[in-house]
């Protein structure tokens, strides 16, 4: 389904910085797997990348966005859900820790 841009904001909407452009972000994968040994042909493979690897290391252009000042917590996502009435497409894959007591309030 065809979707239109969003036309960029002229300032940063409330709760948001700013985080300029860069052309030089280092992108950098890496860590401790135990599913084989193979460190070629398994994992993920980037547009970038002629083949799938555990780790990953590329320099790339990241534009200037917006994101929240704070990260959203289990409260915040459900007082979202309860005021829109929106629900996951599998709410079994995105809720599956949620139960009676949940979710357990913010500190």
């Amino acid at each position: 389904v065809p979707i239109s841009p969003t036309a960029p904001a002229t300032s940063a909407p409330a709760g948001k910085v700013y985080i300029p452009a860069t052309d030089s972000f280092h992108f950098v994968s890496s860590g401790q797997e135990i599913e084989g040994d193979d460190e070629h042909g398994v994992d993920v493979q980037f547009p970038w990348e002629e083949a799938p690897s555990r780790y990953h290391d590329h320099a790339m252009a990241v534009p200037a966005f917006y994101m929240d000042k704070y990260p959203v917590t289990t409260t915040n996502y459900s007082a979202y859900l309860a005021a829109t009435g929106y629900m996951p497409k599998d709410p079994n894959y995105w809720l599956r820790n949620w139960y009676d007591d949940w979710p357990v309030p913010d500190p």
